[in-house]
């Protein structure tokens, strides 16, 4: 069942802000949905498809999404890793022998990988204007573009540098190791299990196709007809709808938290997560930024891990940003030349952040049998210190846990024992006194936080497991609250 959808001070206050953008950025047409792991909680659409038809965009409106096809074309290169079909690290030119003569800038660059092409570590030069016009290249333009090599901005495996090229040679490489393209892979593999029916490469026909346009001259023109599949496309070729966008996106917030379910889906949980992860750092000064496979990735003050990715072409600006932590997401889409939807759907969450509309963070980490039995274990030493000594500490066991042995050796039990004793008194729970024992507070499979509570204060004990197995505790330290 859909959560709630917000209260209406919410809904209200993000519409003013949507209402603002579509007229600051002279939008002809948007769709903007909030939505979570469970359903939507807002659509907004404004403005048109066409100038010729006066259809308010929708959730079920087609609007070409451009550079946000790299999340797919990336997840197809994952699923073909996972069945050994491919390697990440191989050079390129092993795998796609017309790749062959794409080298590095200098001697002793390392061979392109389709890891540093995923990851946008190529060094190759960024190349948004040029790679636009090229999306249905054919196979001959592509060979001769590839056999005369390519220019670099950085030594490759160094540094960030955004290249659409690079997924150009992805697509090369898929076709050349399986004997189809990535496009095919993509559609047969992701987007019709996943049901995502109103998402295609090629280039589509009806009432619900969103017409691009330019703003020139303060008025709104038609542009050329969008180009269609081709060498290029995997870059960003794709059109979809908000519906079925939603959708990928809900699956990649799936991927979270790592857990012991079946795993079946069409894409293994760890390989989106590997998508979802930081691998090359934009290295903005004061920034946590950066690019994952296909996604980028930041650090948001408020919201946590986000993951989001941008897509601009000739008639078309989109965006799509979720909250890992929060399980929230954040479409936009719209048909206008570059639009910058990539600011709007971040005001967005700005907004709800400030209005605490996030909803509370999920929970992404698990209490574990070690670690519920090592809170167990030092919580008894603690509400009887009283009535123990160091030795009894140093002595005790437990059937699932137990101290490692560089326990004493850290910090001798004489000083631990003599802590707990004065810091128990110094909450009121002394000798005779009962202290309550809150419940735990994972912080990883390894480690948690409790407190133990007295009428006159707390005291939070911080547990820390060691990596042999069985693990035993490692860590304690207790500090008032």
């Amino acid at each position: 069942m859909s959560r709630a959808r917000f209260p209406t001070t919410v809904e209200q206050r993000v519409t003013r802000l949507v209402d603002r953008w579509v007229a600051d950025a002279h939008l002809p047409g948007l769709v903007v949905s909030v939505f979570d792991t469970t359903g939507r909680r807002l659509v907004i659409g404004r403005g048109f498809l066409d100038q010729q038809r006066p259809d308010v965009p929708d959730a079920t409106s087609i609007f070409r999404i451009a550079s946000m096809s790299k999340s797919f074309t990336s997840a197809a290169v994952l699923l073909l890793r996972d069945e050994g079909v491919l390697t990440l690290d191989a050079p390129i030119g092993d795998l796609a022998p017309s790749l062959a003569g794409v080298v590095g800038p200098t001697a002793d660059a390392p061979p392109l990988t389709l890891r540093h092409l995923l990851t946008m570590s190529s060094g190759l030069a960024s190349d948004d204007p040029w790679a636009d016009r090229l999306l249905d290249a054919d196979p001959a333009t592509m060979d001769s573009i590839f056999g005369r090599g390519a220019h670099f901005a950085h030594a490759t495996g160094t540094t960030y540098e955004y290249s659409n090229l690079g997924f150009a040679m992805i697509g090369r490489v898929v076709e050349s190791v399986t004997g189809l393209p990535v496009q095919h892979h993509v559609r047969t593999r992701l987007l019709e299990p996943l049901a995502m029916f109103d998402t295609d490469w090629h280039v589509p026909e009806g009432d619900r196709v969103a017409t691009g346009h330019r703003r020139r001259d303060g008025r709104w023109l038609a542009e050329l007809p969008p180009l269609g599949d081709g060498g290029v496309a995997p870059m960003g070729g794709l059109w979809t709808t908000t519906d079925d966008l939603e959708t990928w996106v809900r699956f990649q917030l799936d991927a979270f938290p790592a857990r012991n379910d079946p795993d079946d889906a069409v894409l293994r949980r760890a390989s989106r997560r590997e998508q979802q992860r930081m691998h090359t750092s934009e290295g903005r000064a004061g920034q946590s930024s950066g690019y994952g496979m296909g996604l980028r990735v930041l650090q948001h003050p408020r919201a946590g891990h986000v993951v989001a990715h941008s897509g601009g072409l000739p008639g078309f600006g989109s965006n799509m940003r979720w909250l890992v932590d929060h399980g929230l997401g954040v479409t936009a889409l719209s048909n206008l030349t570059y639009a910058p939807m990539w600011s709007l759907t971040g005001a967005v969450v700005d907004l709800l952040a400030e209005l605490d509309a996030l909803g509370p963070p999920r929970s992404l980490l698990h209490s574990t049998a070690p670690l519920e039995a090592a809170q167990r274990f030092v919580a008894s030493l603690l509400v009887g210190a009283d009535s123990s000594s160091a030795d009894d500490w140093r002595r005790a066991e437990a059937p699932d846990t137990g101290w490692s042995f560089n326990v004493d050796l850290d910090e001798p039990f004489e000083r631990r024992h003599a802590e707990a004793v004065r810091m128990l008194d110094d909450i009121g729970a002394g000798p005779g006194s009962q202290p309550t024992v809150e419940p735990l507070n994972v912080t990883s499979a390894a480690s948690g936080t409790f407190r133990v509570v007295g009428p006159d204060g707390a005291i939070t004990v911080e547990l820390q497991l060691d990596p042999q197995q069985p693990p035993r505790i490692q860590h304690v330290s207790l500090r008032p609250f």
